[in-house]
């Protein structure tokens, strides 16, 4: 929303009709717009509140809703949901799956940068989302369309975004981002 104030008659010599004044806490901003143009005389100059402040989404963060879950690729030759892949991609030893379920690792040996610590049983771990999904959502995922969120969520095309970490750890760091 924008405010409009007449400012008062101020001299300056103006080069162009605009210019930041000064940044605010609360992420507001003032703006002086040239009202006149340039002269020797006092111009009338008006200032503008600007609200900088991110839009926010319509419906409250669901992560189901909004991302839904880990999904078996396709194209992806074994029947490993995204989860399944992680694991796989960033353990340092063989997996193993269950015996009655091939399509979920069971063993593995893992390195949580968290807490330093190394995992081998699977059900120990979690996949972390490194930017959490709530971060992602607020900060503007809420206009993607629900394809382009369940991609994110199950984004592999790197080995920074999902990464295995202890359990515990992952819940008490809930959905804070990397900076928290």
């Amino acid at each position: 929303m924008t405010k409009s104030l007449v400012f008062g008659l101020l001299s300056f010599f103006l080069c162009s009709a605009t210019y930041a004044l000064d940044q605010l806490p609360g992420n507001k901003f003032f703006l002086i717009t040239q009202l006149a143009p340039p002269s020797n005389q006092l111009d009338l100059l008006e200032l503008q509140e600007h609200d900088l402040s991110p839009p926010h989404p319509a419906e409250k963060y669901n992560r189901e809703h909004h991302f839904g879950t880990w999904i078996d690729f396709s194209d992806e030759p074994s029947c490993l949901t995204t989860r399944g892949l992680v694991l796989a991609r960033d353990t340092t030893a063989p997996i193993e799956v269950y015996p009655n379920d091939s399509c979920y690792v069971s063993k593995g040996q893992w390195h949580d940068p968290y807490t330093n610590q190394e995992f081998v049983d699977a059900k120990e771990v979690q996949v972390d989302h490194v930017v959490p999904l709530k971060e992602a959502y607020i900060a503007g995922a809420y206009k993607w369309p629900w394809k382009k969120r369940c991609a994110y969520f199950n984004f592999i095309g790197n080995d920074y975004h999902l990464i295995p970490v202890d359990g515990p750890t992952n819940a008490k760091k809930s959905d804070k981002g990397p900076d928290r």
